[in-house]
């Protein structure tokens, strides 16, 4: 049996599927050296060289950069080309200077004026002959001072969604600016109000969830799986709602069926997220009708079982004082599952309108509230998507330190069931 709860572990907020699209997008942009002084002046002309400029939102990437705050890989550039430039000074300054016995060329009286590393436009917008054609004729490359070495390299196409990916980004790319907002999710104050206020009995409820999952099995009911239904008061108060344990196994009788009898997946109507809901929908008429809860005995609701069917599902489930009347569907309640719910099972979430979504074990090929597909994942990022679906969530994964294969869906049930 697992242990009731996790231990020393911490919510991460799930990136949504956007968020992680903009992470891996990049486009091509133009950059070349300029002299700090010529700034203003190359702005204006390739203000009118390429008017398009505007399609494209770079105002994440800062246009200017010094040397010094460039990624390695591109100073270690700009430092060859200054080298090879003063090697090539210096040979011709020796041959000027062989008459005079090959004396050392004299300090120079004008030194190099500070230069920035300009971000031009992306590459999409201008062939890199017209923009050399343009660069050329103008200050400060129409003369042999000041040599033209454009470059194209790769940068991320969207914002950052915090600090510390604009920090990596900064390391791997370009300077990048965040802005303190997320235009590819909730916003970052959202998140933060809302973990500081779950964090504190995260781990208790997901434990709750393990016991009964763990119940679950030893019953023979299902697949090590459980689910506790929490609502939040506004006095900062919160009760748990609901508490329900896998039961894809149990046959019309009420009984676990045996090995031999199974159906391939068993009953996905009594899937641990779906039992839950229904038995938060069973108490909700309850609490409309005034009623007291039926002896299921003789009806356990085949193929929804949403009624208790293990001993630790049964308090929650008699108490109506746990619920707040006249509620609609399942909205301001928080769902803690034991492992990463199934497609079914996370459009059954969505659509009975969760607020809040928190799981344990992250289950990489069937999972689907996760968007970024890592260990081969769906990568579906469901509970936000609110340009395709009718309902958006905030969502964390549980991660344990320390953490076995089993925190990444190779424990009970396998990587492989759906939740």
């Amino acid at each position: 049996m697992q242990s009731s709860a996790p231990v020393g572990g911490f919510l991460t907020p799930l990136k949504t599927k956007a968020e992680v699209r903009a992470s891996n997008e990049t486009i091509d942009v133009y950059i070349v050296e300029i002299p700090a002084k010529s700034a203003s002046a190359l702005l204006n002309l390739l203000k009118d060289a390429i008017p398009n400029q505007h399609t494209v939102d770079l105002q994440h990437l800062r246009r200017f950069a010094k040397q010094d705050f460039l990624p390695s890989h591109l100073r270690s550039i700009f430092e060859a080309q200054k080298s090879a430039e003063e090697t090539s000074t210096s040979s011709t300054l020796l041959g000027e200077q062989s008459r005079e016995r090959f004396s050392p060329p004299a300090p120079s009286a004008n030194p190099r004026d500070p230069t920035l590393i300009l971000l031009i436009t992306p590459t999409s917008l201008i062939q890199e002959s017209s923009l050399l054609d343009v660069l050329s004729k103008n200050t400060p490359f129409a003369t042999s001072l000041f040599p033209l070495k454009l470059m194209a390299i790769p940068v991320p196409a969207l914002a950052p969604t915090s600090a510390l990916q604009a920090e990596v980004w900064s390391r791997t790319y370009w300077p990048t600016v965040y802005k303190s907002s997320n235009p590819f999710g909730p916003h970052p104050s959202v998140v933060s109000r809302a973990q500081a206020q779950i964090q504190p009995h995260a781990a208790r409820y997901l434990g709750i969830a393990r016991r009964v999952g763990a119940e679950a099995k030893d019953k023979g009911y299902g697949e090590p799986f459980g689910c506790v239904i929490v609502q939040r008061l506004e006095a900062g108060t919160e009760r748990i709602v609901a508490v329900a344990g896998d039961a894809r196994y149990v046959d019309q009788n009420g009984e676990a069926a045996q090995s031999a009898s199974r159906n391939g997946t068993g009953n996905v109507m009594a899937h641990v997220v779906l039992r839950a809901i229904g038995i938060v929908a069973r108490k909700r008429l309850r609490l409309a009708e005034s009623t007291e809860p039926h002896d299921h005995a003789q009806n356990i609701n085949y193929p929804f079982l949403d009624i208790p069917l293990l001993s630790s599902e049964n308090p929650p489930f008699v108490d109506l004082e746990n619920l707040t009347p006249n509620g609609y569907l399942c909205v301001d309640l928080e769902i803690y599952v034991s492992h990463e719910p199934c497609v079914m099972c996370s459009m059954a979430i969505l659509h009975s309108r969760f607020s809040r979504c928190i799981f344990g074990t992250r289950m990489p090929r069937t999972g689907a509230m996760t968007a970024d597909g890592e260990g081969g994942g769906l990568g579906y990022g469901l509970f936000w998507r609110p340009s395709e679906l009718n309902w958006k969530m905030l969502c964390w994964a549980w991660r344990e330190e320390n953490a076995n294969e089993e925190s990444e869906g190779h424990g009970d049930g396998g990587n492989r069931v759906n939740v």
